[in-house]
C-alpha cells in the first residue's frame, strides 16, 4: 500500500519523523522506499532501486539519525537492504546534504577535517592491516587478475578491468621512462603488480615495500613463480624506514598517498627525494578532494569501516608540497573518470561474487566495501574528488631535465616508439 504523509507521521510515532519525511520526500534517480510491512513510500512503475527497511527499529534509527553515516551503518548491519541499482541508490546522499545535521555536529565535523591525524609507523601499520589484511582470496573476487588495487586506465568505454589495469601499469612505466638496467622502487607495492610488470617488460631491477603481510607473502610467491628472484624484491617495511641516498633511478607510489597523512607529506616527499638519483623521476598516483570541501558525515563511515587514518588534500596542495621539498613538477594528469569506471567494475564484481566472499570475510565487510565503492564512484563522477598522476623530477643539478619535449612517449595506444629527447646538459 502507499504511504501518505499523514500515515507516515502516524506510523513513525516519533518526534524526529519530520527528518525522515524530509529525507524521503524525493528520492534521486527514481527510487522507492518499502517498509517491513510492505508499505511503499513512493509509487513508480519501474523503480531503479528500492530501499527496504527490515523492521520498525531500523526505521526509527533512520528518523533519529538522518545522516549518511548512520544510514550507511544501517545497511552494513542489515537493518536496510538495497534492491536494484546500488549506483543510483547511493545518490540518496544528496538528501542527507539537505538534512540539517545541527551546529554542534557541523562543528565536530569541521574540527575533525581541520586536525590531521597522527601517522606513526605503528598506527599506519594497524590501519593498513584493517583494510588490506582481510583475505587475498576476497580481493581476487573483484580486482583484476593481477590484483592491482588502484585506478585503471580505460582506452575505450567498453574496455574490461583486466585490460584497464594493464594499461595503467604501462602508462606509469612510460611516464617514468623505465629503461633496462635501471633501479626502480614502488612505495606501497601491494600484491606486486607494478614491480613485476616493470621487471618483465622493461628490464629494471625492482624493489617494493608494503605494510600488509598477506600482500608481502603473495608478492614473494609471485616473484618466485614468474622466475624473477634476484631481479625483483619486496620488503615488509614502512617508507620512513628506507635507508640510503640516491639509490633509485625511478620511484612510483600508486594508491599509497592517501595513507600518508597531511602532517607527513614533507617527510614523504623528502624520503622520495633522498632515495632518488639526480634527474630521477617520481610518479605520485593519489586521490585528492576538491578545493575547500564542506565537511560531510559520510567521511566518518569511511574512517571507521574502510580507511582508518586516510586523509585527502587537494592537487594544489600536493604540487606545492612536492615543490617545497625539492621536486620539479613535470606533468600532472587527472584520471577522475577512469577511477569512476574502475570502482563501478569492482562494486559490480563484488556484488556478483558476494556469496563466495562470505567464505573469506564477514557480511559487514562485504556490505561496507560494496557501499563504499558504489558511493565513491558517484563522488568521482560528480567531481567531488579526483585522482592525479603527478610526475616529479629531482633536479639536483642545473640544466635541462632530459624529458622529451612532448607527451607522445606516454601514449599506451600503440607500440612504444623511440624517444626524441633533449639531453640534460649541466650549466656551469
Amino acid at each position: 500500500m502507499l504511504l501518505s504523509r499523514r500515515n507516515l507521521r502516524t506510523t513513525m510515532m516519533t518526534s524526529d519523523d519530520v527528518h525522515l519525511s524530509r529525507l524521503f520526500k524525493r528520492l534521486p534517480a527514481g527510487g522507492i522506499v518499502r517498509l517491513g510491512d510492505g508499505t511503499i513510500l513512493h509509487k513508480l512503475a519501474n523503480p531503479a532501486y528500492t530501499i527496504v527497511f527490515k523492521d520498525s527499529g531500523a526505521l526509527r534509527k533512520a528518523a533519529n539519525h538522518p545522516d549518511a553515516y548512520h544510514f550507511a551503518m544501517l545497511y552494513v548491519r542489515g537493518g536496510i537492504e538495497i534492491e536494484g541499482d546500488i549506483f543510483s541508490a547511493v545518490r540518496i546522499k544528496e538528501n542527507f546534504k539537505r538534512t540539517t545535521i545541527g551546529p554542534l555536529g557541523m562543528l565536530a565535523l569541521s574540527a575533525q577535517s581541520l586536525l590531521p591525524s597522527r601517522h606513526s609507523a605503528s598506527r599506519d601499520a594497524r590501519a593498513i592491516s584493517h583494510h588490506y589484511d582481510v583475505s587475498n582470496s576476497f580481493y581476487k573476487l573483484f580486482l583484476d587478475s593481477g590484483l592491482n588495487y588502484s585506478c585503471g586506465y580505460f582506452r575505450s568505454p567498453d574496455e574490461g578491468i583486466d585490460a584497464a589495469e594493464e594499461n595503467k601499469l604501462q602508462l606509469i612505466a612510460r611516464k617514468l621512462r623505465l629503461r633496462e638496467g635501471e633501479s626502480f622502487l614502488d612505495i606501497g607495492c601491494g600484491w606486486g603488480g607494478m614491480i613485476i610488470h616493470a621487471a618483465k617488460n622493461y628490464g629494471v631491477t625492482a624493489h617494493g615495500i608494503t605494510l600488509s603481510r598477506p600482500q608481502f607473502e603473495y608478492a614473494q610467491e609471485r616473484i618466485r613463480t614468474e622466475g624473477l628472484t634476484g631481479r625483483v624484491t619486496v620488503e615488509l617495511k614502512d617508507y620512513r624506514q628506507l635507508r640510503g641516498e640516491q639509490v633509485y633511478d625511478k620511484i612510483a607510489s600508486i594508491g599509497m598517498y592517501e595513507h600518508v597523512g597531511l602532517r607527513n607529506w614533507p617527510v614523504y616527499f623528502q624520503t622520495a627525494r633522498r632515495l632518488l638519483k639526480d634527474r630521477g623521476l617520481f610518479l605520485n598516483h593519489g586521490i585528492v578532494h576538491c578545493e575547500s570541501p564542506v565537511p560531510r558525515p559520510e567521511g566518518k563511515f569511511i574512517a571507521k569501516m574502510i580507511f582508518p587514518g586516510g586523509e585527502l588534500g587537494t592537487i594544489g596542495e600536493t604540487v606545492r608540497a612536492a615543490e617545497k621539498n625539492g621536486f620539479e613538477v613535470i606533468d600532472v594528469e587527472s584520471l577522475r573518470e577512469h577511477y569512476a569506471k574502475t570502482l563501478r567494475h569492482w562494486a559490480t564484481r563484488l556484488q556478483q561474487n558476494a556469496a563466495e566472499a562470505k567464505k573469506y570475510v564477514s557480511e559487514e565487510i562485504i556490505r561496507s566495501r560494496i557501499l563504499f565503492m558504489a558511493g565513491y564512484a558517484s563522488e568521482f563522477e560528480d567531481g567531488n574528488i579526483s585522482i592525479y598522476q603527478t610526475l616529479l623530477s629531482r633536479q639536483g643539478l642545473r640544466g635541462l631535465s632530459g624529458v622529451p619535449l612532448t607527451r607522445e612517449y606516454m601514449n599506451v595506444d600503440g607500440p612504444e616508439k623511440k624517444e626524441t629527447a633533449v639531453h640534460a646538459v649541466p650549466l656551469h
